[in-house]
């Protein structure tokens, strides 16, 4: 597994591209720890080159949305296929806002065109322990297809 970064404006862009699997996992702990510390705080995950993930891989992916949320920032993965729909299986899609491709993801970034999500948690009802808005127990779908 390899994890390209590229830079739109204030967003970093990650490039999960193989198989995150243990122990493969680590890798990507240490880029985002290391972007955090650089000071970053808006994160695109797009896994659309990423074609199997284990369990280690969905808690890393868990763990890292935990730590830009305690950093006050915003994370959004872009998925489809399988990885999609390990995420609907597992109920992470209640967690992540998730779309199907980087411009859609891109544009939730500018206020007032957060639109477009397969998956979207609500707003309003922050977390317990958290200075987040997002709920991972609701659900907004929107109308533009789910799987």
């Amino acid at each position: 597994m390899k994890v390209k970064i590229r830079k739109k404006g204030p967003v970093s862009m990650l490039y999960i591209v193989g198989k995150l699997t243990i122990p493969r996992e680590v890798q990507m702990r240490q880029v985002m720890n290391d972007l955090l510390d650089a000071g970053e705080r808006l994160f695109i995950l797009n896994m659309t080159l990423c074609p199997y993930l284990d369990s280690a891989g969905l808690g890393e992916t868990v763990a890292t949305w935990q730590r830009v949320q305690d950093a006050d920032g915003r994370v959004v993965l872009v998925m489809t296929g399988k990885t999609h729909s390990l995420f609907v299986m597992t109920g992470l899609n209640r967690v992540f806002e998730i779309y199907q491709d980087e411009e859609e993801a891109l544009a939730s970034f500018i206020p007032g065109t957060n639109r477009g999500a397969w998956s979207r948690p609500s707003l309003g009802e922050g977390r317990v322990g958290s200075r987040s808005p997002l709920s991972p127990t609701r659900l907004h779908r929107s109308g533009n297809g789910s799987a």
